[in-house]
């Protein structure tokens, strides 16, 4: 239900607000590098006897991101709204669904409402440098190569949505001919296992960090 609200309040912004406003002018692009840090929510298996057993993914990845962002608001030079996704491919390793000798991987789509102020925040702001806020959801896609973790009874969760908020900060080269944004993600949400706990292993509180580095093209 909360996800289904996020979604129409956007979409209510879209339409309210970038009938009066050029494509081009509010349209940006950007790619880099991200590096996250990840303890997902808790979840139910089923033991070769049917029991439940309570399991929980941790790992780090290590990828690239390309972003797109739409202005569906400009308040000023310097102040704009904006929607945004930073869409990440990554290669992560860490524990339960992981192992060294297969490949497993991450690919995530958030969805951001965005606040931008300074650089960056429109093709016409005079700033050095620029803050964005952003929040939304982030969708995660998880895989793995080892079909021995996707039977019938150890298939592991692969598909995660959690929200998030985000801070990022721009900045101009030296050269000032290239901007470019460092920004960090904080993401959450709430385990789920309902069964006894794996091998004894401690559950923890679910929170992932996803910091990255983007440049922003054509700018």
């Amino acid at each position: 239900m909360k996800i289904r609200f996020f979604v129409l309040f956007i979409f209510f912004l879209t339409t309210e607000f970038s009938q009066a406003q050029s494509i081009r002018d509010n349209l940006f692009f950007q790619w880099g590098g991200q590096l996250g840090v990840f303890t997902l929510p808790s979840y139910d298996r089923l033991t070769v006897g049917g029991d439940k057993v309570a399991d929980q993914d941790q790992f780090y990845d290590v990828g690239l991101n390309f972003g797109v962002r739409y202005n569906i608001k400009k308040i000023s030079d310097e102040q704009t709204i904006g929607l945004i996704t930073n869409v990440g491919f990554g290669t992560i390793a860490g524990k339960s669904i992981l192992s060294l000798s297969d490949k497993n991987g991450i690919f995530n789509i958030p969805i951001d409402l965005s606040y931008h102020y300074g650089a960056g925040s429109s093709y016409f702001s005079s700033k050095d440098y620029g803050l964005t806020v952003r929040g939304g959801v982030d969708f995660n896609f998880l895989f793995s190569t080892d079909e021995s973790y996707n039977n019938e009874y150890q298939k592991f969760k692969s598909r995660y949505i959690l929200p998030h908020l985000g801070l990022g900060i721009s900045f101009w080269d030296k050269t000032d001919n290239w901007l470019q944004e460092v920004f960090v993600r904080v993401e959450f949400g709430k385990n789920q296992h309902t069964g006894p706990i794996l091998n004894d292993e401690v559950v923890k509180s679910p929170i992932g960090i996803r910091l990255a580095y983007t440049a922003f093209i054509g700018f």
